[in-house]
């Protein structure tokens, strides 16, 4: 038996976080990209994993990997 799929429409959002570091400001932002997805007929809007806490990966010396632990 072959199961019916409904199409729906998805937007992939390739933001960065406001910055210097505003979580505030990063979800307004987000909010507004979702509500113009949203307008384009977007029923699915993903964004990248660390949007909103943003990944401050110049804040970590990579010669020294157990900091990651130590934070």
């Amino acid at each position: 038996m072959m199961e019916e799929y409904k199409k729906f429409k998805v937007a992939a959002v390739q933001a960065s976080p406001v910055l210097p570091m505003n979580m505030k400001a990063t979800v307004d932002k987000a909010c507004t990209l979702i509500e113009e997805a949203g307008k384009k007929g977007a029923q699915l809007v993903v964004f990248p994993e660390t949007l909103v806490p943003m990944y401050p990966n110049w804040s970590i010396d990579l010669q020294n990997p157990t900091e990651w632990a130590q934070n």
